[in-house]
């Protein structure tokens, strides 16, 4: 089975070349591949050791790609690209014929205990469920090349009846179409839900699958608890303690541990092993070999919510630039933003 990345457009993606190398690190015996759809990004990854494929687009596909309707100056064409790595990764997949594979969004952290063995057991297509109406493409695994090139008509099919839609809309929409093609990985223990669940699950059914993968996997909810959002998304500021897009998981209800590098959450008087968590913030520092040792400081603070906002200057300065180049917002509202940021901030010590 490979590990398989997708970065499409012209983006940087530093965190994605960490990610790769950590990998490497941890699981030595996985063979990698990165799907590109831009060369220049040969020079950045030529010192990664890993399988280059070049996606190229296809027109009538293209086609129903451009008729999404979505902020198309946001982040070079996030939205777009979201979808289309499902084409892409069909793409690669009809290539590699006899080839199972594990896709990763660039910025899922997997650690030690990911179950990989069960993975090989699994003769469905498998991704994660965020909450009643939306799935998630964090991990996402094929088995067979037919599924996949299935999941990329499916998704078609999708846009054409719904441009006013993203990856995670389609994902749920064609999960709870196809019940039996789509295994839902588990994301929670049901007990924890019992007194402080966010939405009553529709997928109650998958969590005796917790068991049979010896723990629980992130979609979003435990990773941005811990490690905060995106920064670029606040000006430089990762803000921790926070939701994302209201998760069936409410993580403030659990407590956290991180020893031997094993993460274990805990709520209702049940521990389950968390096997990655998405690290929505994208620092770099926690793919690195010292990345454990700033995990552990995230699990430690959790339990006191302590360390709520930390600043990022540089992401600040290049949330600047992106906004300039887009003529989206001038000089002196960043300056006012960034003036209420630090405002806020300083209410936050206080309090």
């Amino acid at each position: 089975m490979q590990i398989v990345f997708v970065h499409l457009g012209n983006n940087r993606a530093k965190h994605l070349w960490s990610n790769i190398q950590y990998l490497q690190r941890l699981f030595p015996e996985k063979k990698i591949t990165l799907i590109v759809d831009d060369i220049s990004h040969y020079r950045s990854t030529k010192r990664l050791n890993c399988d280059l494929f070049v996606f190229k687009r296809d027109n009538i596909v293209n086609k129903y790609l451009m008729n999404l309707d979505y902020d198309k100056d946001f982040r070079g064409g996030f939205w777009k690209y979201t979808i289309e790595r499902f084409i892409a990764l069909n793409q690669w997949h009809q290539a590699n014929l006899n080839q199972k594979f594990l896709h990763l969004e660039s910025d899922n952290l997997l650690l030690s205990t990911f179950p990989w063995e069960q993975f090989d057991r699994i003769e469905s297509l498998a991704w994660l469920r965020h909450n009643n109406y939306m799935d998630s493409g964090a991990i996402f695994f094929s088995p067979s090349p037919s599924e996949t090139s299935w999941l990329a008509d499916e998704i078609l099919n999708q846009i054409n009846k719904n441009s006013l839609t993203n990856d995670m809309y389609i994902l749920n929409n064609i999960s709870q179409l196809y019940p039996k093609k789509v295994l839902l990985l588990p994301s929670y223990n049901l007990d924890w839900l019992n007194s402080s669940h966010f939405n009553t699950p529709k997928d109650i059914n998958n969590d005796n699958k917790v068991e049979e993968f010896c723990g629980i996997f992130d979609p979003a909810a435990i990773g941005v608890w811990l490690t905060g959002s995106d920064p670029r998304n606040s000006l430089g500021w990762i803000k921790r303690y926070k939701s994302h897009f209201t998760p069936t998981l409410n993580s403030s209800q659990l407590s956290f541990t991180f020893k031997n590098r094993r993460l274990v959450g805990s709520g209702s008087d049940i521990s389950e092993v968390i096997h990655n968590l998405h690290i929505h913030s994208k620092q770099k520092i926690l793919f690195s070999r010292i990345g454990y040792l700033l995990l552990k400081f995230y699990v430690v603070t959790s339990s006191n919510h302590h360390f709520v906002n930390i600043y990022n200057p540089f992401v600040a300065l290049n949330a600047y630039r992106d906004l300039k180049k887009d003529r989206k917002i001038t000089p002196i509202l960043i300056y006012k933003l960034i003036k209420a940021l630090i405002k806020t901030r300083k209410t936050e010590l206080h309090d």
